[in-house]
């Protein structure tokens, strides 16, 4: 889970900032909070993706016991170039070390169109855009902008990740579903007399999985295979 910060956890129009244009201190989006701990209860991987200097997401997020619960951070100060550039997401991406082909199964919350989902659309994340704040575009400028999922309050958020999570488990239902498997009853018998080494030998040729035989114990404790119990279809008496 890739989270963003202004206006996605905090509210922006709150913001005080310091004379180096670092906040000091803001009011959290409600249930946002609640939200994010929500999340790390589930057991999910979390990462602070946000443009700004460290300092801010320190003062507000420190004092409500939420940054410690972040597993990797791309703050753009320190990655040294902004959203939606993508060597923002790539930095959380590396930190947790998450492969090219799994980038499908991270989720980036973001509020902005153009920084948080047009940026991680373009690495092939799972967008969800937060339309809560009044300062940005609500108006997707380019396809690429198009998020996979809007909601309008963080609590939303949990009810996107369970319907993800009940997608997920469905696909890989179907992807363990049991392959037919191919077994010749007696060889294969339209080609070869059934229940011979013939038979037997133009299944191995076929790459057949399996082949079935008849086997029968005589009198006397010899077996013999041979499908019906008496000789008289297969042989001369």
């Amino acid at each position: 889970m890739f989270l963003d910060c202004g206006d996605t956890l905090v509210d922006e129009g709150s913001e005080i900032k310091d004379k180096n244009d670092v906040t000091v201190r803001a009011r959290m989006i409600p249930g946002a909070a609640r939200a994010v701990r929500k999340l790390k209860r589930m057991g999910y991987t979390l990462a602070l993706v946000a443009d700004g200097p460290r300092g801010t997401f320190e003062n507000i997020l420190i004092p409500r016991g939420l940054f410690e619960l972040f597993d990797a951070y791309a703050i753009s100060h320190e990655v040294g170039i902004d959203k939606p550039d993508r060597r923002m997401f790539l930095a959380a991406l590396n930190a947790l070390n998450i492969p090219p082909e799994q980038y499908k199964n991270v989720v980036m919350v973001g509020n902005n169109l153009f920084r948080d989902i047009k940026g991680a659309n373009d690495l092939g994340l799972v967008t969800v855009w937060l339309d809560w704040a009044p300062r940005r575009s609500k108006t997707p400028a380019s396809p690429s902008e198009v998020p996979d999922f809007t909601i309008k309050k963080p609590s939303e958020l949990i009810r996107i990740i369970e319907h993800l999570e009940k997608a997920a488990e469905t696909d890989a239902e179907r992807t363990e579903e049991p392959s037919m498997e191919i077994v010749v009853h007696r060889g294969a018998n339209d080609v070869a007399p059934e229940n011979t080494m013939a038979a037997a030998r133009v299944c191995a040729e076929m790459r057949v999985e399996y082949v079935e035989i008849d086997v029968w114990r005589s009198l006397d404790g010899v077996h013999y295979i041979m499908h019906d119990p008496t000789l008289n279809r297969t042989t001369n008496g």
